[in-house]
This record gives C-alpha cells, sequence and structure tokens, in this order.
C-alpha cells in the first residue's frame, strides 16, 4: 500500500502549483525549508487543507503548534516530529527522539492541549497533506508560532495563522498555488488510499 501511495503522489506532485512556506528561512538557527499548495478551504467553515513538500535533508517549519484538529497524511518520504513536554528551547525539542511517519501513516491530533513542535522531512524529503478543521470562532486560528525559547511569538510577529491569513500569504507569494475551484479532490482520493472512507 504504502508504495502505491508514493508512487501516485511522485507522479502527482508536478500538477500543484507550489509556494515558499517561509518567506524568511534564515531568520530561524535551525533548518526551514518548505513549500506548501491549498488545494481546499473554506471560511465560512474553518476547513483548510495543505499539501507540504519538505526537500531532501532536515528541512522543515517554524516551531509551532496545530490549534486546529488535524488530520495528517503521509503521501510520499518520511516525516519526522520532534516533542518534548519538559523542553524550554528549540534545541531540547529538537534533540528528542522523533516520532517517524513513514508514507502511508495517518494521525490525527491538534487542539487546545496540542504541544509545540518541530517537524521536518528525511533524506529524501517528504509530501504531507493536513486536512485542519478550525475552532468555530471567528478567527479560525490553525497555528500558533514560538520563540526559540518556546514563548508565544508576539502578535506582530505572526503569534496565530488563520485560515483566511495563511490562504491570503500564500496568494501573495504565488496565487496559483492556492485553488479556486473549492474541488474537496485530493482529500477524497487520499481518504480512499488511506482506508478512511
Amino acid at each position: 500500500m504504502n508504495a502505491g501511495i508514493e508512487q501516485y503522489w511522485l507522479q502527482r506532485e508536478h500538477e500543484f502549483d507550489w509556494a515558499p512556506g517561509s518567506l524568511n528561512p534564515s531568520a530561524y538557527e535551525y533548518k526551514v525549508d518548505f513549500e506548501m499548495h491549498i488545494p481546499y478551504f473554506d471560511h465560512r467553515s474553518g476547513r483548510f487543507q495543505m499539501l507540504m513538500r519538505f526537500p531532501p535533508g532536515e528541512f522543515g517549519c517554524p516551531l509551532h503548534r496545530h490549534v486546529a484538529k488535524t488530520e495528517t497524511f503521509v503521501l510520499r518520504g518520511k516525516q519526522f516530529v520532534h516533542v518534548n513536554a519538559n523542553a524550554s528551547h528549540w534545541r531540547q525539542l529538537r534533540c528528542a527522539p522523533p516520532t517517524i511517519r513513514q508514507a502511508g501513516t495517518y494521525d490525527y491530533s491538534g487542539g487546545p492541549e496540542a504541544l509545540p513542535h518541530l517537524e521536518h522531512g528525511g533524506i529524501d524529503g517528504a509530501l504531507v497533506l493536513l486536512a485542519m478543521q478550525a475552532s468555530a470562532d471567528a478567527e479560525h486560528v490553525l497555528f500558533q508560532y514560538f520563540n526559540d525559547d518556546l514563548s508565544i511569538r508576539p502578535a506582530t510577529g505572526n503569534k496565530v495563522l488563520s485560515v483566511a491569513n495563511v490562504v491570503a500569504a500564500t496568494r501573495r507569494a504565488r496565487p496559483s498555488a492556492v485553488a479556486t475551484s473549492g474541488s474537496n479532490e485530493v482529500y477524497e482520493t487520499v481518504c480512499q488510499q488511506f482506508g478512511r472512507r
């Protein structure tokens, strides 16, 4: 099953336009580099889906936590997730033994109790789909970002990322990286492949 999923997404990856996931990766002491494509979002319901593509090497996202309930599907490669409830700095998090999610792995997480974490791809990179359901509040918050010492980033430093501001920032970076059709096709395909339907 895993090999079939990987092969399928290797063939489909080129169909999507990709925007940089971080516009200032050199601002971090750790390796930040990923690309994103938004195949579906709904401002009213707070539903949001994002394909994330990590390059080969231990490159990943800025330190964050998932405020929204999140389904994670690893489509290609390996996703490494570093979590340590006792950490007080990103270095302690990075030293925590990672959870390694292989292609074909499904995970459900996020919400008020979610912990800050670092995530990255492996030597072959990774392709991951996040299907998120933000809370019913007006902001529809997806992620919360943290400083190196795990303190919450100030509001001027993107303390939270909502459906609206992630979509707007991605459109500014590369308009074609945000789907306009409102199609749920990517999610439905992935759910079938993972036996979630």
